[in-house]
């Protein structure tokens, strides 16, 4: 039996567990992916105590990406450089963990075509990874934030509210990497979007939020992610069982994930 499981905080909206139950049904294997709920101050505590309980492996989510790479005791090239795992291999002594979300983030990126120059809005694990994922594919980006000095990454962050006239002065993707669109009112640091000039990327997947969704409606394009979920959890299952899942039960997993039964 595999026990796997996802861990963040406050974990009200996740499919990574229909997602990894589809894959364990596709490959044949046995093993059960639950939900962790856990807040920032109970992180270590509960990572030892899930170790300790023979987890094989375990999805980490917002906000604790970065958090988790400090309770490593090993971690592949692409966490070290990124500074944030979402994926925990248990290993003799603790944690390995990876970062999934570029590789996944990558393709998904590709497959949509979305024009330079890219705008990421966000400073966490999710928008390193993002900057990360456009550095190897030598794409042109910059990064925005509402608390620039939180950014770690590589260069520097400017201030959200430079935003706006950035897009004055050239087309591009907006790239959103918060939390903004978990909830169906939140707005969006973009005043002005030009169909034709501009693509919105949003790694988050509310079939609700009422902004992203009247850009749509203006026929404008927008992209969801879910495609970047499926792909980085089958990274993620390919590191916990050494199974590679096959590419059309990935694409069955984003049909799934984009129909009206699981979108609400």
């Amino acid at each position: 039996m595999i026990e796997l499981g996802v861990t963040g905080w406050p974990l009200r909206r996740t499919h990574s567990p229909l997602i990894h139950g589809r894959f364990l049904e596709a490959c044949g294997m046995e093993g059960v992916y639950r939900k962790y709920p856990v807040p920032a101050p109970d992180l270590a505590s509960t990572l030892t105590r899930l170790h300790l309980l023979g987890l094989r492996g375990l999805n980490v989510t917002f906000p604790h990406k970065a958090a988790a790479l400090e309770m490593c005791c090993d971690m592949d090239q692409t966490a070290t450089d990124v500074g944030a795992v979402n994926t925990l291999l248990s290993v003799d002594g603790g944690w390995k963990g990876f970062n999934t979300d570029v590789g996944g983030f990558r393709r998904c990126f590709a497959d949509v075509g979305a024009p330079d120059p890219v705008f990421i809005v966000g400073a966490g694990g999710a928008a390193m990874a993002v900057a990360r994922a456009l550095t190897l594919d030598s794409r042109n980006f910059t990064v925005f934030s509402a608390n620039p000095v939180m950014w770690s990454g590589d260069g520097h962050a400017r201030q959200l509210g430079e935003l706006n006239s950035s897009l004055d002065v050239s087309a591009g993707t907006v790239v959103n990497a918060t939390t903004l669109g978990w909830n169906n009112g939140d707005s969006f640091p973009v005043e002005r979007a030009i169909p034709g000039r501009f693509h919105f990327f949003d790694l988050n997947y509310n079939p609700g939020w009422l902004w992203r969704n009247r850009l749509r409606d203006r026929g404008i394009r927008v992209a969801t992610g879910e495609c970047m979920l499926a792909r980085q959890a089958a990274e993620s299952f390919r590191i916990w069982t050494g199974t590679e899942v096959g590419e059309e039960v990935v694409a069955g997993v984003m049909a799934e994930l984009l129909s009206p039964e699981v979108r609400g």
